[in-house]
């Protein structure tokens, strides 16, 4: 089997021109799965900042009844809650491909959803944020931008492949 052409990508400015040459959607898809594999990298530091409770709860249980058998909703989430909602997604962009990295809020259901992280991280005006979700951001970027790299090779090859066979 011969090869129909060859790309020999130098630098930046290459790989630029490359991408500038697809179709936008081609790019677009191309360019998604890359983000996406990169922000895969930071869900498992971002976990691992994320405080479990180990103590139990401060409220009498007695009271905790009463409070639940009245129809209201718990006080508190599960222990681990906050470490089971960081995940990624993909962001709807028409110019950018985006992919978010954090806790999953607005799910409806108590035991998943971690919108209390937001005071955890940033603070109140009461207490001052912890800050170490953004700061496992900072510490893993070099990981991020090596995978993405790595992504980058990955998916070329496996388009060049496709278009080969073609």
């Amino acid at each position: 089997m011969t090869n129909d052409f060859d790309i020999d990508l130098v630098g930046d400015k290459e790989l630029f021109a490359v991408l500038n040459g697809l179709d936008y959607k081609v790019q677009h898809k191309f360019l998604k799965k890359v983000v996406s594999d990169a922000a895969q990298v930071l869900v498992k530091p971002t976990k691992a900042v994320i405080p479990t409770r180990k103590t139990g709860l401060s409220q009498s249980i007695s009271a905790h009844k009463k409070r639940v058998s009245a129809g209201k909703k718990e006080t508190w989430h599960p222990p681990g809650t906050g470490r089971k909602s960081i995940g990624k997604k993909a962001g709807k962009s028409t110019r950018n491909a985006v992919s978010f990295v954090g806790p999953r809020t607005n799910t409806g259901n108590y035991n998943t959803d971690g919108y209390y992280l937001k005071w955890w991280e940033r603070g109140t005006k009461f207490r001052a944020g912890s800050r170490r979700i953004e700061g496992a951001y900072r510490a893993n970027l070099r990981a991020v931008e090596n995978n993405m790299v790595k992504s980058l090779r990955k998916i070329m090859v496996r388009e060049m492949k496709k278009a080969r066979k073609k």
